[in-house]
């Protein structure tokens, strides 16, 4: 059966958009992927509690892609840009300033996840909002 050029071009494009867009979470041992997801901005201290395992998320994050690590962990917190079309997404270990409960002046401690122009993860760091 022949099919006219449009129609083999028009199905060829809607199957990438969808391979593209159907990113699964990892599954990383030992963590709890939906406790993670669930405490917002560290507000709960769910994340806090779970600091020994987050600490070790480097050596699963690097190399996903940002549809995969937001699969994985969740929306980000917050997400900056820089230069050559880098981003970060940033997630609140310890709770945010925009956390009721938080009435310290301390910077909390945070994860940043540093993707490449590619969109790839290659740096995962942890430093003081």
């Amino acid at each position: 059966m022949h099919l006219p050029p449009l129609i083999k071009i028009t199905t060829f494009i809607a199957l990438l958009f969808l391979l593209s867009h159907c990113q699964q979470a990892i599954d990383i041992e030992d963590f709890d992927e939906a406790a993670f997801q669930e405490d917002k901005q560290g507000c709960q201290g769910l994340r806090v509690d779970m600091e020994e395992e987050v600490l070790k998320l480097p050596q699963h994050l690097s190399g996903l892609s940002q549809q995969e690590v937001q699969a994985t962990l969740g929306k980000a917190d917050r997400q900056e840009l820089s230069n050559r079309s880098q981003k970060y997404l940033v997630y609140f270990i310890e709770p945010a300033p925009a956390c009721q409960d938080n009435a310290t002046d301390q910077a909390p401690l945070t994860m940043y996840v540093r993707f490449n122009s590619v969109g790839l993860a290659n740096e995962i760091s942890f430093k003081n909002y």
